[in-house]
């Protein structure tokens, strides 16, 4: 898809396709942080690496938002995902999402550039349309 990445350090794409999350990992307690933490959340510690993990998760929770800056198509809508690997993250969703459903991030549009080009990021949706 082309357009502009909010942020293309956050997220990785396979070979086939798939996305990953790169998250931070702490050396001493193990800790892991998304968006990636200069410091861990856990123990404190600066000692952190940073790896990739599988964006597949369920939905803890879920929103949409009517109102917001132009930029972003409306509405708005967001979640809280807990992944496969134990963290919870949040991001935007699509299609008929609900509390408890299997879900898989892909690169998708959520709003539109002053210049009219695509605003991208990571947006969950369920599984089996990902991996249509």
């Amino acid at each position: 898809m082309i357009g502009q990445m909010i942020s293309d350090e956050i997220v990785e794409q396979n070979a086939d396709g798939a996305l990953r999350f790169v998250v931070g990992q702490c050396r001493d307690c193990g800790t892991q942080s998304f968006p990636a933490a200069l410091i861990c959340t856990g123990c404190q510690s600066d000692d952190l690496s940073r790896i990739t993990v599988a964006a597949d998760g369920v939905v803890y929770s879920l929103t949409e938002v009517h109102v917001g800056p132009p930029q972003w198509h409306r509405p708005t809508r967001l979640a809280y995902v807990d992944l496969d690997v134990g963290l919870r993250v949040f991001g935007h969703w699509r299609g008929d999402v609900c509390i408890g459903s299997a879900v898989r991030a892909s690169i998708g549009e959520v709003g539109t550039t002053p210049e009219g080009e695509p605003l991208l990021t990571y947006v969950f949706e369920l599984r089996e349309m990902a991996d249509a």
